[in-house]
């Protein structure tokens, strides 16, 4: 496990540049004119230090869902390997009553969790 965080640590490292890491603490809002493409935002649902969470909809099968963006424009290596680890575990977990995590995708320079919306 341990030798599989470190692989996933060096992959992760195109993400944060020197300059990046000056600037990584960028706060942000998503909206329609940056929106993740394919998604259509309809309504912030959640905000906290670390995430904030949209209800959407997927545009080529009108699917609605939840997307989790990393608050930080610019986050750091360890938040992007603990949101990839967030996503593998929710994936993975297949359980009545749990939310399904759909797809991890890129945005910008950072990343989105895209989870089925049970709501």
């Amino acid at each position: 496990m341990k030798h599989e965080i470190e692989k996933d640590r060096a992959k992760t490292l195109s993400f944060a540049s020197p300059l990046l890491q000056q600037q990584r603490k960028i706060p942000r809002k998503v909206t329609t004119m940056n929106a993740l493409l394919g998604y259509r935002i309809l309504a912030e649902i959640y905000e906290s230090p670390n995430s904030l969470v949209y209800r959407g909809i997927r545009e080529k099968d009108n699917q609605a869902v939840i997307l989790k963006f990393l608050r930080e424009e610019y986050p750091t290596p360890e938040e992007i390997i603990r949101y990839k680890q967030e996503y593998k575990i929710t994936h993975n977990l297949n359980l009545e009553g749990v939310v399904k995590a759909y797809s991890l995708e890129k945005y910008q320079n950072s990343l989105v969790i895209i989870f089925e919306d049970f709501g």
